[in-house]
């Protein structure tokens, strides 16, 4: 048997093992439930897809801006993953409730990083986020 009709199979069998076990009324349809499984496997994929850039060389000499609150550098464009997620404020409904968990997010780093100050160098502790 050729290896890529197996592969199709086995994809094809679990599409259907994982639509019976999680019919719902969410779930009408193996549209439905691979849009699904795509969405709860994109963070892998873009984390993949970022990695092997970096790893690659593919981000020397691409643009990078400057995070406002952690002050890591992130590239503006990267081969294989939509510029959107990139600037992840501009995927959220609302750049004001964003801005807000983003600046609450910085705050707990701040204060659980607290708890580990005294064991730190100075250059380590100047790394952190800054409100």
């Amino acid at each position: 048997m050729d290896k890529y009709l197996v592969v199709v199979l086995v994809t094809w069998a679990y599409v259907e093992r994982r639509y019976a076990l999680e019919r719902s009324a969410q779930l009408q349809t193996y549209g439905d439930l691979i849009r699904r499984h795509r969405e709860e496997h994109a963070v892998d994929w873009l984390t993949g897809a970022l990695l092997n850039a970096a790893l690659g060389g593919r981000l020397q000499g691409s643009e990078y801006a400057a995070d406002p609150v952690f002050e890591f550098e992130v590239p503006q464009s990267c081969d294989g993953v939509p510029p959107g997620v990139l600037n992840p404020a501009g995927s959220w409904p609302s750049p004001e409730t964003y801005t807000q968990k983003y600046r609450q997010l910085a705050a707990r780093f701040i204060e659980n990083f607290k708890k580990f100050a005294d064991q730190c160098p100075p250059e380590v502790m100047k790394a952190g986020p800054r409100l």
